[in-house]
């Protein structure tokens, strides 16, 4: 399993000075593993626009594309659950960042996702207008040697720019990190693997 994962992330390395090491496999900046388990998490680049609110309020929000791969033997439950709350960062006094699953309707099939870019996409819209104040879920089955691809939004307030974010596993819970310049970390679902 080991040399497995190996192989595999290696395929994912953009380059050497992005490299880390997690539990001694060499995998991507932008990859997190459980080993023993077989989970594999790809994060993306941002993808980042400017939003308005009714208000007059600025923000700017960023769309990461997640892969979560499951290569174990078994199927596992996702779960991922983001609150309507904001969260505030802990080194970045007054700035506060607000986590969501963008609606299915919306796609971003088409955008890559393979550097940080601004665009402006006019179907986000109007979910920031209305849906901000919901929280969104996603729980789904993962078989084994299977793939989930899915987007987690982020906005942001009172933030330079917007930061390159990922979902990380701890154990069998997931966590979003908004910034890796900040200790910020969300709990928003958990991994769990049937027999």
């Amino acid at each position: 399993m080991r040399l497995f994962l190996l192989i595999f992330t290696a395929l994912f390395v953009p380059s050497p000075g992005d490299m880390l090491t997690n539990n001694n496999l060499f995998l991507p900046s932008t990859a997190n593993a459980l080993p023993g388990e077989g989970v594999v998490i790809l994060n993306s680049y941002p993808k980042a626009g400017r939003y308005t609110d009714s208000e007059g309020h600025e923000f700017g929000y960023g769309i990461t594309r997640t892969t979560l791969i499951n290569v174990s033997e078994n199927p596992l439950q996702l779960t991922i659950n983001f609150p309507a709350d904001s969260f505030a960062f802990s080194t970045l006094s007054g700035s506060y960042v607000k986590l969501f699953l963008p609606p299915d309707t919306i796609s971003f099939n088409d955008m890559p996702f393979d550097n940080s870019s601004w665009y402006v996409d006019d179907d986000l819209r109007p979910f920031l207008n209305t849906g901000l104040h919901t929280p969104t879920a996603l729980q789904e089955t993962i078989s084994p040697n299977h793939e989930r691809v899915f987007y987690i939004g982020a906005l942001y307030q009172k933030t330079a720019g917007v930061p390159r974010a990922e979902l990380v596993l701890k154990d069998h819970n997931l966590f979003f990190r908004p910034s890796r310049l900040d200790s910020l970390l969300i709990p928003c679902g958990e991994i769990i693997f049937k027999k």
